[in-house]
């Protein structure tokens, strides 16, 4: 190697990306799908996507009304985020016709969590919750309120081991380790709390629960509470600064990183049951950002479901027009400034899908529901997955590297982590090495450097153009790296190149292996 190795950390590597590019790339503009979703099992009547839930690595999409274990029992399904393959469907122990089960979905890690609100449990409507293995579809658990309550499972949400679950006038925490109760929430504070725990998020121990007929600040206005979801106890209200009745502010909410985004699906700024949303901080309740389309126009419904993960907030409008008559439509907005990114449509958009009807979002992938959609028949439903994926491709070769490098997990746009994996096949290697570099410099030769036995090097190892090194211990089974790309804006188009090196002795005259080379194009929507 003709440079001294320089580690840094996986940030500090995306930023000199940033810089060397020489500017941000141009926001990303998405007019279609990665991926359709389509469940081999939904039929006409499903309303498949009429919930979804991301965690960047699995999709689950609810069919409460799918005729599973009898009419409108209800279903849902677990998809791979990358390939959009449908992995496994989650049955309950126990679901029988009206349960309803999918209404409410959310998957996160190792788990997925889905609400069943007309379930018959320990009453009728009384509702439930049902915890599952994600990998294996294997249900864990049965989520119940330790009192009387009704429709509990209408909205569900999980994160760092607590899930909450929405019911008609409450809202429960739980350990999802144990299925232990930890908290009710109930609200306090000006006007009525009509509707509460229709809608439900967490983040980071914050839980925000909507109260969308709620008369906060007039007859239905609507209204939100953020709690803390270890005590319960209510730390904020949230009203929009201009509420004005039937907004129904409450409808849909999110909250990541103190932010929370709440939907009022029926408010006015453009005509008539438009629809807007709203950011706010969640610790002091101030309002930061209202959000109002540009395009939008009367019975839009902007606000139907809201999403927010990192740089992104997402909003669905399950009313749009502009694919047919209530076709409807996703907006991606920057969650640091509220300022518009994109608008989202379905490829094969047609009148009456209601897309966006059901968002959410995580790790850069972005899924809608378009519970209306009649691919197999009317009202089957489906789910689309707009990841704006970057691509991971081999670099070419002349001479043709032994060892190789690919590309083992992760979505290359922000907020993801990827992880690259070295591999040799060669046993007692001291070491295999990761150098990721920018652009090769003017001059770079089209076939690499000729490094004799070792192979090719692919990557350009001048102080301008490496980024980022690092080493592992390796004993010949696969070598894993793992590389976070920040959720900053700018790095959408860019490109990094990627090449490993299995440092020997492998063989009394070679020391030295090098691997394929990686060229990875970062998407996302910033």
């Amino acid at each position: 190697m003709k440079n001294p190795i320089r580690p840094s950390s996986s940030t500090l590597l995306f930023t000199c990306i940033a810089l060397q590019a020489g500017a941000a790339a141009t926001p990303a503009v998405q007019g279609s799908e990665d991926h359709k979703l389509l469940a081999a099992a939904v039929l006409a009547g499903d309303e498949f996507g009429s919930s979804v839930g991301t965690d960047g690595v699995r999709v689950a999409v609810g069919a409460p009304l799918a005729d599973a274990a009898g009419p409108d029992a209800g279903s849902a399904f677990l998809f791979d985020a990358t390939t959009g393959g449908e992995s496994v469907q989650l049955v309950p122990t126990g679901v029988s016709a009206g349960d309803r089960f999918g209404a409410a979905v959310c998957v996160d890690g190792a788990l997925a969590l889905v609400g069943a609100p007309f379930a018959d449990v320990t009453g009728t409507d009384s509702g439930a919750a049902y915890l599952f293995d994600a990998s294996s579809g294997t249900q864990s658990a049965e989520l119940q309120p330790s009192d009387a309550a009704v429709q509990f499972g209408t909205a569900v949400a999980m994160d760092g081991g607590l899930a909450v679950v929405g019911a008609l006038g409450a809202a429960y925490v739980f350990d999802v380790a144990t299925g232990q109760e930890l908290a009710k929430l109930a609200p306090s504070g000006t006007g009525s709390a009509g509707g509460f725990g229709g809608a439900v998020d967490i983040d980071a121990g914050l839980v925000v629960v909507g109260a969308q007929v709620g008369d906060g600040l007039g007859l239905l206005t609507g209204t939100a509470f953020v709690f803390d979801a270890a005590s319960g106890v209510q730390i904020r209200q949230l009203s929009a600064l201009d509420g004005t009745a039937w907004s129904f502010f409450g409808s849909s909410v999110a909250i990541d990183a103190g932010t929370v985004v709440v939907g009022a699906r029926t408010a006015s700024p453009k005509g008539k049951d438009s629809g807007a949303a709203y950011m706010f901080d969640a610790v002091t309740g101030q309002q930061i950002e209202k959000l109002v389309p540009n395009d939008g126009h009367i019975f839009a419904e902007f606000g139907s479901s809201v999403g927010i993960e990192g740089p992104l907030v997402v909003v669905g409008a399950g009313q749009d027009n502009q694919g047919g008559f209530s076709s409807g439509a996703v907006y991606v907005y920057q969650a640091a400034s509220g300022s518009f990114v994109t608008k989202l449509l379905a490829s094969d958009s047609t009148s009456s899908d209601e897309l966006g009807g059901a968002v959410c979002v995580a790790g850069g992938v972005i899924v809608a529901g378009a519970a209306r959609d009649d691919d197999v028949g009317d009202a089957c439903g489906s789910a689309y997955l707009f990841g704006a994926a970057g691509v991971a491709a081999p670099m070419s070769e002349c001479l043709g590297n032994l060892g190789s490098l690919d590309l083992a997990a992760g979505l290359p746009f922000a907020g993801q982590t990827l992880t690259l994996r070295t591999d040799g096949a060669q046993p007692a290697t001291l070491a295999s090495l990761l150098v990721v570099s920018a652009a090769p410099v003017a001059g770079w030769p089209s076939c690499g450097v000729d490094f004799g036995t070792a192979g090719e090097l692919l990557v350009d190892l001048a102080p301008s153009s490496e980024l980022f090194a690092s080493i592992v211990p390796w004993t010949g089974a696969p070598a894993d790296f793992s590389i976070s790309v920040p959720s900053v804006a700018g790095l959408a188009g860019l490109q990094i190149y990627a090449q490993g090196a299995l440092l020997a002795p492998l063989s009394p005259t070679e020391t030295v292996r090098l691997t394929h080379g990686l060229e990875i194009t970062l998407g996302g929507y910033l």
